[in-house]
């Protein structure tokens, strides 16, 4: 399920950039933060765009050169972009806010690279998401078990395996508040990825069914902010025109 939301994520940002430089001939530059191995800037074929990669992981940059030819990647971080204001007219991160310390000075840094009529798209982590917290109330409840196992059996030195990665999710309000306060307009969501993970999520009719329901209801916010993983949004700055979709 987590590979399918991978692809979800992905199959939305594709979607809502394509919405916005499929009919215009000028160039137009994109900025992927937080490029990883360049799966995005594989998708978008566009001649006019003018696309650049930057992540914060030398073996992801290398590895995103090597399998696009066609644009450029650079080392750097999400806090301190190494671009001038205005680099850009799009700037897309997919899956990077989740994990930073500092998710406003990271969407700070986003505006500042865009051009006034610039454009952000944007994965997030849905928090409202019933599947979600069911999975991290399982998971918590195994951790506990596990952990109580450890201390009957006299072996208390295990905590390190159960340390996790920072990993932040936020409501879609949430993430509407954090975006104005960056200087953005959230114009819409697309919601993905439906369902249990683990065991049940990883069965054929559980895909299906998540396939088809984000292909189904991607754009129903009132069903959808509720059961789907993540969600994929469409900003621009305040008080500037948006691109129509």
């Amino acid at each position: 399920m987590s590979d399918l939301d991978l692809q979800l994520r992905l199959q939305s940002a594709v979607s809502l950039v394509e919405s916005l430089v499929g009919n215009q001939f000028k160039r137009v530059r994109l900025l992927d933060v937080g490029c990883g191995t360049g799966d995005f800037l594989r998708e978008i074929r566009y001649s006019h765009v003018e696309a650049v990669g930057v992540d914060r992981v030398p073996e992801m940059v290398a590895a995103a050169a090597r399998t696009n030819p066609r644009h450029l990647f650079y080392l750097g971080d999400a806090e301190r972009l190494p671009f001038q204001d205005g680099a850009a007219e799009i700037v897309v991160s997919l899956g990077v806010l989740e994990y930073v310390s500092n998710p406003s000075i990271v969407l700070q840094e986003l505006s500042r690279v865009l051009v006034p009529e610039g454009h952000l798209v944007l994965s997030i982590p849905n928090g409202e998401c019933l599947f979600r917290k069911g999975n991290g109330r399982m998971q918590g409840a195994r951790r506990f078990a596990r952990r109580t196992l450890n201390v009957l059996q006299g072996d208390v030195s295990t905590d390190a395996e159960f340390r996790t990665y920072r990993h932040s999710e936020w409501t879609v309000r949430q993430v509407q508040s954090m975006l104005s306060d960056a200087g953005f307009v959230s114009s819409l969501v697309r919601f993905n990825t439906y369902g249990l993970w683990g065991r049940l999520g990883r069965t054929r009719g559980a895909l299906r069914f998540s396939r088809w329901m984000t292909n189904r209801f991607s754009a129903h916010a009132r069903v959808s902010r509720y059961l789907a993983w993540t969600g994929v949004f469409l900003a621009a700055k305040k008080g500037l025109p948006q691109t129509a979709l």
